[in-house]
């Protein structure tokens, strides 16, 4: 049966950027109504969905997050108040109080900037609690402050423990501080902390499923898979119950890509050896820096050094590129994304880009200036996060770090659009909420939400062009065709508003709610239908 959506007004897209009052969809593909004849078939039924007056635009979709960890997050302590370390400690205490049975207490987030004083270290932590240990997550997620005990369970024994492994701070007689940067530090109290159930993990994605669905998400770019949760959407492939799409990238490291690549592989057969058609594996990770609260930013400036070897690079690169894998690397710093270009320059050479597999330089918060039009001579997406190009107190620090001499290079949107280069949104969940409205604010004001301060506004993108970076080129970047408009040949992927947002106050965007998700042309809910994933325990647990 065919569909005819009815009293709404509808923004069909970037190519005509037009409104229209009627949709029409058969087998879940927007056709025309001048062309139904000639595409329809004569004898479909047609039901008439009446959208009660809303504004209806092509759905969201989120090109870089990572569903799972924000999820995770969200059972444990959640710090409100981040302005002073007392009150992060205070928060912390309060935590324990409440719950005194807790052996680990996992908060998420803190601004890096607390380092600054000194007096973020495992001692001031032990001092509000020392019997459970204590993780507490920067607010970019790339370092860890913790308590004694987290660093004992990680195997901190004495000052000399884990001597080999970068990131790790130390005390002038080189007893760990506490703070541990990037993931290789990160990793060590990480695999320490206790593990969810196979079951605990599935029932996690659908409810990561429903924060993207209330959010109008129909699609997302999983951008961190690893041992640790890659079994977890191989369960929920063979549950097959998922409503949207997740798209897989496997994270490879520069000591282990060979053998992670294998993973991948192996990973990509079997999810495509089960009935589900919402989850795949597309892409593989590469990090070429960390991030600059982290202070592990690879800058021109100061001729840092990146995480990986040209050479090992591009070797990485080619190889998984023709296992049929987008390139999908996480590059920061100039000197970071200037690799990455150069990298993708040489592989060309060697190496055709199918559309379905288009090379992509996620974040690229700092570009010098040779480097913006390469992005589009090269063919590479730029996945951008939106809600941080403005001047909070994280883009303040950075600012104090880069100087102002490249505060003009930070986030450039306007620059990228301009140079014709292909620029997608994303949130990186849960460093930003997935919530695309109120990233599209950030793209056309580049202001904060609480204040009408401003950064660089002459990055400023078009509402058009902005919802176009949030739809369109993000279907681009995930390689599904005919899909992020409401022109005829699209999938009927579209969301209801409750107002225009063309006609909205961009600090009013947030709230705007989204009524309701289509995907195909079938609306979709945000609870899960029919059996709880909990009902099927044993079928997911190994035999």
């Amino acid at each position: 049966m065919g569909k005819i959506f009815r009293n709404a007004l509808f923004w069909v897209g970037p190519s005509s950027n037009d409104w229209v009052t009627e949709l029409r969809a058969s087998h879940g593909i927007i056709q025309t109504a001048a062309a139904q004849d000639d595409i329809l078939d004569v004898n479909e039924v047609f039901e008439v969905v009446d959208l009660n007056g809303g504004f209806v635009y092509p759905s969201f979709r989120d090109g870089h997050a990572h569903p799972l960890f924000a999820v995770r997050e969200h059972s444990g302590l959640k710090l409100t108040e981040q302005s002073s370390l007392d009150s992060v400690l205070q928060q912390v205490s309060d935590f324990r109080l409440k719950h005194p049975t807790v052996d680990w207490i996992d908060g998420v987030s803190f601004s890096a900037g607390l380092y600054d004083s000194g007096r973020a270290t495992s001692e001031s932590l032990d001092q509000v609690c020392s019997e459970s240990a204590v993780v507490l997550h920067s607010d970019d997620r790339h370092s860890l402050w913790v308590n004694s005990a987290a660093l004992r369970a990680a195997g901190f024994l004495d000052k000399h423990s884990h001597s080999e492994v970068p990131g790790i701070d130390r005390h002038e007689d080189g007893t760990p501080t506490g703070v541990l940067r990037e993931w290789p530090a990160m990793n060590l109290v990480m695999t320490a902390m206790p593990k969810s159930t196979a079951v605990e993990d599935l029932v996690l994605l659908y409810e990561a499923e429903r924060i993207l669905i209330n959010n109008g998400v129909c699609e997302v770019q999983d951008a961190w898979i690893d041992g640790s949760n890659s079994d977890t959407y191989l369960r929920a492939a063979r549950h097959n119950k998922l409503r949207i799409k997740f798209k897989l990238a496997y994270r490879c490291t520069p000591n282990d890509w060979q053998r992670e690549l294998q993973s991948a592989v192996a990973l990509r057969e079997a999810i495509g050896s089960e009935s589900s058609s919402n989850v795949s594996v597309n892409a593989v990770k590469f990090f070429l820096d960390g991030s600059f609260a982290s202070g592990n930013v690879s800058l021109l400036s100061q001729q840092t050094a990146s995480d990986w070897a040209d050479g090992q690079l591009l070797d990485a690169i080619l190889q998984c590129a023709r296992n049929d894998f987008q390139i999908h690397m996480h590059a920061i710093g100039d000197r970071a994304v200037r690799q990455a270009l150069d990298a993708i320059e040489v592989a060309s050479q060697e190496h055709t880009w199918t559309k379905s597999k288009i090379p992509v330089i996620t974040h690229a918060e700092l570009i010098a200036d040779e480097d913006v039009p390469r992005f589009s001579s090269l063919g590479v997406i730029a996945s951008v996060q939106p809600a941080w190009a403005q001047l909070d107190s994280a883009l303040a620090s950075t600012l104090e770090l880069i100087g102002p001499e490249a505060e003009k290079r930070m986030y450039r949107f306007r620059d990228l659009a301009d140079a014709n280069a292909t620029l997608s949104f994303s949130s990186d969940w849960p460093v930003s909420a997935p919530n695309a409205l109120a990233g599209l604010a950030t793209a056309v004001t580049r202001q904060t939400v609480d204040s009408e301060q401003s950064f660089t506004t002459d990055q400023c993108l078009s509402m058009a062009q902005a919802l176009t970076c949030a739809t369109k080129n993000v279907a681009t970047q995930l390689g599904s065709e005919n899909s992020g408009s409401l022109d005829a040949g699209q999938t009927a992927d579209f969301i209801v508003l409750q107002q225009n947002i063309f006609e909205t106050a961009p600090r009013e965007l947030a709230k705007v709610n989204v009524l309701s998700l289509y995907v195909a042309g079938n609306k979709v809910d945000a609870v899960l239908s029919g059996e709880e994933p909990q009902c099927f325990e044993q079928e997911l647990l190994p035999s």
